[in-house]
Parts: C-alpha cells; sequence; structure tokens
C-alpha cells in the first residue's frame, strides 16, 4: 500500500512540474503570440481546476462495533469507497458508544451534505440519547475524515494536493504578468 502511495504521488508531482517548466519555457520564447499562449494557459488553469474539484470519494462502513470496524486499520474488509453525489462536500464518521470507555454500540461513515452535519446529528432526538450513552461526530473535507486510520490528525494529503493542483497555473501566469 506504501509503494502504492509513495508511485502515485511521484507520479503526480513528476507530471505537474514536467508541464510547469515546459510552459515556463515556452512563454520565453513566444512574445509574439501572447494571446495563444493565455489562452493555452486558461486552458490549463481550467482543467486543473476540474480536476481539483472533483467529485469527493469518502470510504463507507457501517458497523456494530465500533472498536473494530470504520475507524482504524485493523479491518478494512467491510469498508467501500463512495463517490460523493455533487450536493455532498465532506466525509464524516459517527459513533455511538455505551459509555465513554466501551467499544458497545455503531459507528458509521460517508458522505454528507455539509460541515454542520455533526451539530445537527447530536441534535437529532431520533438517536440513542439515554443516560450513559456517549456520541461522537467527526466531519471534514479534507483527508482527515477519509484517512484509514480515520481519527489520526496527520493525514492531509489531499488538501494540499488541491492546492498545489490550484496554484501551479497562477505560478505561470504570473510569471508573465511580473516579467
Amino acid at each position: 500500500f506504501f509503494f502504492f502511495f509513495f508511485f502515485f504521488f511521484f507520479f503526480f508531482f513528476f507530471f505537474f512540474f514536467f508541464f510547469f517548466f515546459f510552459f515556463f519555457f515556452l512563454t520565453l520564447n513566444c512574445e509574439q503570440n501572447r494571446f495563444n499562449m493565455a489562452a493555452i494557459k486558461l486552458l490549463l488553469f481550467l482543467a486543473l481546476l476540474i480536476g481539483a474539484a472533483s467529485a469527493l470519494e469518502c470510504y463507507s462502513c457501517n458497523s456494530g462495533d465500533i472498536g473494530q470496524y470504520c475507524v482504524w486499520n485493523n479491518e478494512t474488509s467491510k469498508w467501500s469507497t463512495l463517490k460523493c453525489p455533487s450536493d455532498q462536500t465532506v466525509c464524516a464518521i459517527t459513533l455511538v458508544r455505551a459509555s465513554e470507555n466501551d467499544t458497545m454500540g455503531f459507528s458509521d461513515r460517508g458522505c454528507q451534505k455539509d460541515i454542520n452535519f455533526c451539530k445537527e446529528w447530536l441534535d437529532i432526538g431520533e438517536h440513542p440519547t439515554k443516560v450513559g450513552f456517549h456520541l461522537s461526530c467527526y466531519v471534514c473535507n479534507t483527508g482527515k475524515c477519509n484517512g484509514i486510520n480515520a481519527l489520526d490528525i496527520s493525514s492531509s494529503t489531499r488538501s494540499l494536493l488541491n492546492i498545489f493542483l490550484l496554484l501551479l497555473p497562477l505560478f505561470i501566469i504570473m510569471r508573465k504578468v511580473t516579467f
């Protein structure tokens, strides 16, 4: 898995740096053809913007055992990857436990409509609210909630990649404007 992860990011960074330098050196020799270069840069920017804003994918899982399934990576066979509909923009995990230290209860993860899902979910009366029940909800639009170790704060690679994809064409355009 780590080899695939490393290969995936190496390929994408190599690919985008190659195009960055290709268009950088292309603009040095094409001063007389500014309109065509502007059109190429605009198309590249739009293509990268569409790629960065593509449909969100979240892990999907529903389990009756919080300690084993849907949260940590010790049992991923029950997980599936869910491509979220266009109106659902965040990944979410909900946990209902019998008590603070108990693993009995249920967990669920998947796509949700907005970042306020946790507040709404914790306020809904149809979920267990008896004394002793502990309810937790985690929601995000970066890689944090969608990582294999879902509650580990260290996974934000998707957001960094999206920022990189959005800023790459701007570097090319800014270079042309400043010189």
